[in-house]
């Protein structure tokens, strides 16, 4: 399982980059073929459709973690019966999906009227009702995504989750150069969904060979998928004010342009987020057994420390490499104008690294079905974000809202979810961040001001760019394999370069023989 764990990881950062990659270089493709006006039209009706997207009730978590339950135990037949009973709850929540779009559906012209024509309208009616149609489609997807989770299988969910996101680059490809509109995008993207899902489904039947047979009512069960739900819920309805909250009151109270820039700096904290949280989505399942076999405090710290170290490699790379060289990334990326945004970047980025190195601590609280204090925190967290934002916008624009945002995730994420951890799980979180960050930050720091030396000498254009990169990176790897990494991941890095290097000798020779 531990080499599941491993490629699981390195699969999902491949999707991750990969999704990157297509953001950048695939966008201005999708807009010159799609055209500026059809390009607005495909985006706002996305937007509107996530608004569904709350309606994430923690399925696939729930699953999976009672499905490790059951296995640990050996109950074959509460295995059957809790299949059985997800597979009622996941039939409901797409049904209750399918009449929640038809609902907001309701309100598209409305809304939009004085915005779009009406051909623009119905064209929108027509894929917001694809979107809805594949969002109950995904329900499906979470559930046999969580149970192939709870089997512990990373390497197949998280290689068909990378596997879609190819497919579907390469099918909107193909249908742009045939001259489709987005109408046609978003049927494909359907179709790619319904397919994805059967294959999911003939793996969760023929290879892990699951059944679904009812047995009982589980009342038990189903108040605590319900009270999980609840909480999944509102945690997804907290999370979408948290990371528009700050471009709505922008909007208002300043200006679009100033949105836009300010944008550019919530996508970069998004993606370092994104990025963090992929390690503590293969936890589930160990946590969960540590949780049911009560193995203490002690293995708890360690869960959480054993990956916050990777995490921090990461968050501390991604920061201290933006402090130093992201005016000229900003510059090179979207422009001149844009490199302004740069300190409110920083200022959103610290706190949220400090406060996602430790996110294992989520995952142990679902192990314990601990979800609804998490939720409250976070309900205070954005209602404070709302507040300071509105305060400080007034006095110095998108800054203030970046400042009032880090102070919302400082008291929220930091003070009141720690100490909720020191309570819940009993670690001393204090204790935590010192082993995830030791040797480790001193080598960000190191390495940053070696290249902030190095960059004092060159200009700024992309290949002066490329070489600070390249320093920074190298840098930072010497310095954490001198004094940075402890000596189980010393040996487990040289381990990995040992394979890497044996794999391109291989591949060499496979292509010397073609």
């Amino acid at each position: 399982m531990k080499n599941q764990k491993v490629l699981g990881v390195s699969i999902a950062y491949a999707a991750i980059i990969f999704q990157i990659i297509i953001n950048i270089g695939f966008t201005p493709f999708l807009i010159k073929s799609l055209g500026t006006g059809e390009f607005g039209l495909y985006q706002t009706v996305n937007s509107f459709a996530a608004n569904l997207s709350i309606m994430n009730f923690g399925v696939a978590t729930i699953m999976s973690r009672s499905i490790v339950k059951f296995r640990i135990y050996k109950k074959k037949s509460e295995l059957d019966n809790l299949l059985f009973w997800g597979t009622v709850i996941t039939a409901i929540l797409s049904i209750v999906m399918l009449v929640a779009g038809g609902a907001l559906g309701i309100f598209i012209e409305p809304l939009y009227k004085s915005t779009l024509n009406p051909q623009e309208i119905m064209k929108a009616k027509y894929m917001f009702s694809y979107l809805v149609v594949n969002m109950a489609v995904m329900v499906w997807n979470n559930l046999f995504s969580g149970i192939s989770v709870g089997y512990e299988q990373f390497v197949f969910t998280n290689g068909l989750k990378l596997f879609r996101q190819v497919l579907r680059v390469a099918v909107m490809t193909v249908l742009l150069l045939l001259g489709k509109d987005a109408v046609a995008i978003v049927v494909a993207d359907l179709f790619i969904a319904i397919v994805l899902l059967m294959f999911e489904m003939a793996f969760a039947f023929v290879k892990l060979k699951i059944t679904i047979r009812y047995n009982h009512l589980d009342k038990v069960l189903l108040l605590n998928i319900f009270t999980f739900s609840m909480a999944s819920m509102i945690q997804g309805i907290t999370n979408q004010v948290n990371f528009n909250i700050d471009k709505v009151v922008l909007g208002a109270m300043v200006n679009t342009e100033k949105v836009a820039i300010y944008s550019v700096a919530l996508l970069i904290m998004v993606t370092m987020v994104s990025i963090l949280q992929v390690i503590s989505g293969v936890y589930l399942p160990e946590a969960t057994k540590f949780v049911v076999n009560d193995a203490g405090e002690e293995n708890l710290a360690r869960l959480i420390i054993t990956p916050g170290r990777i995490q921090s490699i990461i968050g501390c790379g991604i920061l201290l490499g933006f402090i130093v060289l992201g005016k000229n990334f900003l510059q090179l990326w979207v422009g001149k104008e844009f490199t302004e945004v740069w300190l409110s970047t920083v200022i959103l980025l610290v706190p949220a690294m400090l406060a996602y190195v430790t996110s294992v601590a989520n995952v142990i609280l679902d192990a314990m079905l601990k979800k609804m204090a998490r939720s409250i925190i976070l309900i205070i967290t954005a209602l404070l974000n709302f507040i300071m934002t509105i305060i400080l916008v007034k006095h110095y624009g998108y800054m203030g809202a970046a400042i009032g945002t880090a102070i919302s995730i400082i008291i929220g994420n930091l003070i009141m979810l720690n100490l909720y951890y020191e309570k819940t799980i009993k670690v001393n979180m204090l204790k935590i961040y010192k082993n995830i960050f030791k040797g480790i930050l001193s080598s960000s720091i190191l390495a940053a001001s070696c290249t902030l030396l190095f960059a004092s000498f060159v200009g700024n254009t992309f290949m002066d760019f490329m070489l600070k990169t390249i320093l920074f990176v190298f840098t930072y790897g010497a310095c954490l394999m001198l004094f940075g990494l402890n000596n189980k991941e010393k040996q487990y890095v040289k381990k990995l370069i040992k394979k890497s290097i044996n794999a391109a000798r291989r591949l060499v020779h496979i292509i010397k023989r073609l």
